[in-house]
């Protein structure tokens, strides 16, 4: 991976962070894979599940 696919890579890692697990408590893991597989979609699409 170059310098500025990397950048990209942290910078949704960072958002990702600040909007789902900072705001959200998960009970396991499967929760966590859900929700970011939610936001995954929301991100690329801009519709929500």
């Amino acid at each position: 991976m170059n310098a500025p696919q990397n950048a990209y890579v942290e910078s949704f890692h960072s958002i990702l962070e600040r909007e789902c697990f900072k705001r959200h408590m998960f009970m396991s893991l499967g929760e966590n894979f859900a929700a970011v597989g939610r936001y995954m979609i929301f991100t690329t699409t801009g519709k929500s599940t």
